[in-house]
């Protein structure tokens, strides 16, 4: 997730700086938070199904449901990009070209990551990165158009599908090796068993679509709510605004894209310790450590506010040129959008902790559907484009903060401690008991009933 979001900020630097300015990294930016959504939708989740699915089904099943997603995703984009009659159909194609290799290496990578190869995958990942910020480099000066710049990125993306491809196991292709399914012959037809319970034919090509399908409708619903949330803020400027407009405010909108990624690693860090303190202590010590992890957090960011106010504008000019700058206005929203980004992903992972999964979603789509509102009002009323898009993000965050955290507290206070494995409470106790009595009188009922008719 880093090393993309580091190419990602890399390409709209290169745009700013060298190849046209506010008008070329709006111009990428826009296209971007066009494609991001339809292409996760159209992935379907299928990364998260495969490696979390029980009955486990061959990796082809997968392959062929990415492919026929990509098929759809891509003819979704080109004509809402066609419809815009702002972009050029070149740069439209390599854009489109880059995802599309993206995301059939996103299947291979989750065969190898099934296989724990997980060192293996962070270097494929890291030299990724490193090779298309180098082939960027190189094709911006020597081409000097954005269209060369994300065709280097298709050519190295399409490269290292080749690499995971070759690379994820000639097994990872059917069943990975902790899951293999054992053969039996039924009739004529060869009948392999998988796990759970499940079974499919061999001569079925690709078996479990019904299965994987139903299980990554939630995950594709939920992924899908959180990029459209992720683009909002560019998606809603893109109808009011100029491409120069939002490159300046997609420029600086990377210190919010910092900020989550700061909250997903501590979220990443901490969802492992808050599950052991839920399953040993309950509901609400788990709350109240989120909540004082969560206090330091928030007066981080509170102390960083006076920082982006009155260093914003001098380092986003001395990093992408003297065109970027933003009103004071939009530099304190910017800074107040980010102060509850970390700490709305650790009581995220305490509802994941609770397995509360779609409260998260539902928190989502509130949060789009109110900054929606709010950013649309703003530009009504005549408010600076820049300061209405940092308003935008500062209502996402917030209610995504508020819906989160009032979720957490809600449940924490709801659930009783656990009991010990093998422990039960009294009214537990009794109830066991009397459920043996009435079996029991139930036995001797049925005896007598027997004995009087024979």
């Amino acid at each position: 997730m880093f090393s993309g979001a580091l190419v990602q900020w890399y390409l709209v630097w290169i745009f700013a700086r060298y190849l046209g300015g506010p008008k070329a990294a709006g111009t990428y930016s826009s296209l971007v938070s066009l494609l991001t959504p339809i292409f996760i939708v159209a992935s379907l989740g299928l990364r998260t199904v495969y490696l979390t699915l029980r009955s486990v089904w061959p990796l082809r099943t997968y392959v062929f449901l990415r492919v026929i997603g990509l098929i759809v995703g891509c003819a979704a984009f080109l004509i809402v990009a066609l419809l815009e009659n702002k972009y050029a159909i070149g740069l439209v194609l390599v854009l489109m070209a880059s995802r599309v290799f993206d995301l059939m290496s996103d299947i291979y990578a989750a065969a190898i990551q099934r296989q724990d190869r997980l060192a293996w995958l962070g270097t494929a990942g890291i030299a990724s990165g490193i090779i298309t910020a180098l082939a960027v480099t190189v094709s911006a000066v020597t081409a000097g158009t954005m269209a060369a710049a994300i065709g280097s990125v298709a050519v190295v993306s399409l490269a290292f599908y080749a690499v995971y491809w070759r690379t994820a196991g000639d097994v990872d292709r059917d069943v990975p090796p902790a899951h293999q399914s054992e053969e039996r012959v039924s009739g004529s037809r060869r009948v392999k068993s998988c796990p759970g319970g499940k079974s499919y034919s061999g001569r079925k090509s690709f078996p479990g679509i019904r299965s994987v399908l139903r299980a990554g409708v939630p995950v594709t619903i939920s992924q899908g709510i959180a990029a459209i949330a992720a683009y909002l803020p560019v998606l809603i400027l893109s109808r009011w605004v100029s491409e120069e407009a939002i490159g300046v405010f997609a420029a600086a909108a990377y210190l919010i894209t910092a900020a989550n990624l700061v909250g997903a690693a501590a979220q990443t860090v901490l969802i492992s310790p808050l599950r052991i303190q839920y399953a040993s202590q309950g509901a609400q010590p788990t709350f109240r450590r989120a909540l004082r992890v969560n206090g330091v957090l928030l007066a981080i960011g509170v102390i960083c506010i006076p920082i982006i106010v009155f260093l914003g504008n001098p380092v986003l000019q001395f990093v992408y040129g003297q065109e970027f700058s933003l009103p004071q206005s939009a530099l304190v929203l910017l800074a107040l959008a980010v102060v509850p980004i970390a700490p709305s992903y650790l009581f995220s992972a305490v509802l994941s902790v609770f397995n509360y999964f779609r409260i998260e979603a539902l928190v989502w789509a509130c949060a789009v559907i109110v900054a929606s509102c709010v950013g649309v009002v703003a530009l009504s009323t005549g408010v600076d484009p820049l300061s209405a898009g940092m308003i935008i993000a500062g209502t996402m965050s917030w209610t995504r903060f508020a819906g989160v955290s009032l979720c957490a507290w809600w449940i924490a206070t709801r659930r009783q401690a656990p009991q010990p494995q093998g422990v039960r409470s009294k009214a537990g106790r009794l109830k066991v008991m009397r459920s043996r009595v009435a079996r029991s009188r139930a036995a001797r009922s049925e005896a007598a009933r027997l004995k009087d008719k024979g």
